[in-house]
């Protein structure tokens, strides 16, 4: 069995992981298992500044949270489970969780431990560590926090995502071809690599022939400059001006991502400068040399912001629905929300840095009325509330929207898995939607979820996903355990991002190009509290925005009480009680879709 369990996750990682390097059905702004290097040395740059303050007071709640997320990083992380690191983990767990007095007294303590730990996994090969919890790994659960931490420690040492995507494609089709998950894991030992040479070379244009000398000057003290007769880059006029550099990175892709953000300093630089716009411009596609070989890459292929596809059609669709609104609602509703919409609108357009920085003010400015005192003390407690009571609803949706895809991806699916089939005909609303309640009735129903399950063992993400949905929807408890760790993961992440925020804006220090992929994660919290609030005011313009928070914390309140499981009453009844206790469907849906207090 335990050979078995190994197998089948070493496959689900295989199969799961290429969804969220891609981003497929949002899983990558799921996200949230950190590199632990990132996340401590946020905390100890975190602590000097704590130290060097005047007024500390902000700084050590700032601090005592990112050491509860760490901890939570921790506990989580796959790391927990290796001999080498587990000591070090449990003790530094118990270091964090003393109560508060005791705490302050190891505060210095646990920020030497910090360092001290941070240098140790400096020191170790980070890809052999990974290979070894892949191997031992038998949980689906386990699984999925490995992926993520494995990502973005691969970020993290400067990876590129477009290389990391490239290779994953490449080891999910060669396990296809020969059913070999050891190898494929083995593999890996591809991203243990240094940093090395590239020459990059950008195609460019200066568009007014007066200021053709003082861009060239600005271009050279960055770059060496040439023309194609002098390169010879096949299909490029002789005469196309091209800066040239080296860059050091593990990947072609990175080093173009580097050579782009620099060249663009240089001509935003020289717009600011000559009060021009867009005077320098280079070309969409870079290249690089590889002996006496160019090869090209495409500008548009190693943008991240192509993930963010999703954001056009989430704008479009809360802007239909606002301007249908907008002469119902009172005018603090409208001011507030067509900031919101403002701010999210011109997202894409930034900068990484702003656009982060554009998407916690939003975040701000529709969480402002929400009765707390400190912005991250209302996100802590509103963002987890809104995504724990659209927990399940949300697991439905990823499955539904996968099954679909799947089935009709392939012609001779409907034959081939009639069950499957007839779920979905008998559940399916319109081409994308379905009937929750005839979903809920499949799924909590044993006789009718074993047939489904039989079938879909052909696909091993969409198994673990359906077997996962039917444990929610029937045992409450686990439920209840489920969202409470979600609720938690979210509280922590809102205390990182903050701090992060916190940084770029007050500090000179940099952060890693991992910030772009957790900018996603803080558009989702946004979007997803900006929905809830729109899809109320739709139902009766009279609520206001701050109705409808305080209706979302008063409904998780009430939500996580009946479904936490009641201790001393569960102790009075035998097992036999317990397992004979069913809930009927209107339970179950009002566990995946609860009424929401005061408002409904």
């Amino acid at each position: 069995m335990l050979e078995k369990n190994k197998a089948d996750s070493r496959k689900y990682f295989i199969f799961k992981i290429r969804d969220l390097v891609h981003n497929s059905f949002h899983t990558l702004e799921e996200k949230r298992t950190e590199s632990l290097l990132q996340y401590m040395g946020i905390c100890i740059s975190t602590y000097d500044e704590l130290r060097a303050s005047l007024d500390p007071t902000k700084l050590k709640r700032s601090y005592e949270g990112l050491l509860e997320g760490l901890d939570y990083q921790m506990q989580i992380h796959p790391f927990h489970k290796l001999d080498l690191y587990q000591n070090d983990f449990s003790h530094l767990h118990q270091l964090i969780n003393l109560a508060n007095e005791a705490r302050d007294k190891e505060l210095h303590n646990i920020h030497r431990s910090i360092v001290a730990l941070k240098k140790k996994l400096e020191a170790e090969n980070l890809i052999n560590c990974y290979i070894q919890c892949l191997l031992t790994e038998t949980t689906f659960k386990g699984m999925d926090y490995l992926m993520e931490a494995l990502i973005s420690d691969l970020l993290y040492a400067g990876h590129s995502m477009s290389h990391i995507l490239d290779f994953f494609k490449r080891q999910q089709q060669e396990f296809l071809e020969h059913n070999d998950a050891e190898k494929t894991i083995q593999n890996l030992n591809e991203f243990d690599r240094k940093p090395i040479p590239f020459s990059i070379h950008i195609c460019f244009k200066i568009s007014s022939q007066t200021q053709k000398e003082l861009a060239l000057n600005l271009i050279k003290q960055q770059f060496e400059i040439h023309t194609n007769q002098e390169l010879g880059i096949p299909h490029i006029n002789n005469d196309t001006l091209i800066a040239s550099k080296e860059y050091l990175a593990l990947d072609e892709f990175k080093a173009i991502d580097l050579a782009q953000k620099e060249f663009q300093s240089v001509t935003e630089l020289f717009d600011m400068w000559q009060s021009t716009t867009n005077c320098i411009r280079d070309d969409l596609w870079y290249y690089w040399k590889e002996d006496t070989v160019f090869h090209k890459i495409s500008l548009n292929s190693i943008d991240p912001i192509k993930m963010l596809n999703h954001i056009d059609a989430n704008y479009k669709k809360q802007m239909e629905r606002f301007l249908q609104l907008r002469n119902d609602l009172g005018s603090n509703n409208i001011r507030t929300l067509e900031r919101v919409l403002y701010t999210l609108n011109s997202a894409k357009s930034l900068t990484t840095q702003n656009r982060f920085l554009n998407f916690w003010s939003s975040l701000e400015y529709i969480l402002y009325s929400f009765p707390r005192f400190t912005i991250i003390e209302k996100a802590r407690v509103v963002v987890p509330e809104v995504f724990g009571l659209f927990y399940l609803k949300n697991k439905l949706n990823i499955f539904w929207a996968r099954l679909t895809y799947c089935m009709s991806n392939k012609k001779d699916y409907a034959e081939k898995y009639p069950t499957l089939q007839n779920f979905i005909m008998n559940c399916q609303v319109t081409e994308k939607d379905y009937s929750t309640p005839k979903v809920i009735a499949y799924l909590s129903d044993v006789n009718k979820y074993s047939a489904i399950l039989s079938e879909l063992s052909f696909h091993i993400v969409l198994e673990r996903e359906c077997r996962e949905i039917i444990m929610l929807l029937t045992e409450p408890e686990k439920t209840s355990k489920a969202i409470q760790e979600y609720f938690d993961g979210i509280k922590h992440d809102l205390n990182y991002i903050y701090r992060l925020r916190n940084q770029l804006i007050h500090s000179t220090k940099d952060i890693d190009d991992s910030l772009e992929y957790i900018s996603f994660r803080l558009y989702r919290y946004v979007n997803s509290v900006l929905s809830t609030i729109l899809y109320y005011q739709e139902k009766n313009n009279l609520y206001s925005i701050t109705d409808i928070l305080i209706s979302v914390d008063a409904t998780y309140q009430d939500y996580n009480k009946k479904l936490s499981p009641d201790i001393k009453k569960k102790k009075k009844k035998s097992s036999s009680e317990i397992a004979s206790e069913t809930l009927s469907p209107e339970d179950i849906y009002r566990i995946v879709r609860p009424k929401y207090l005061f408002i409904e």
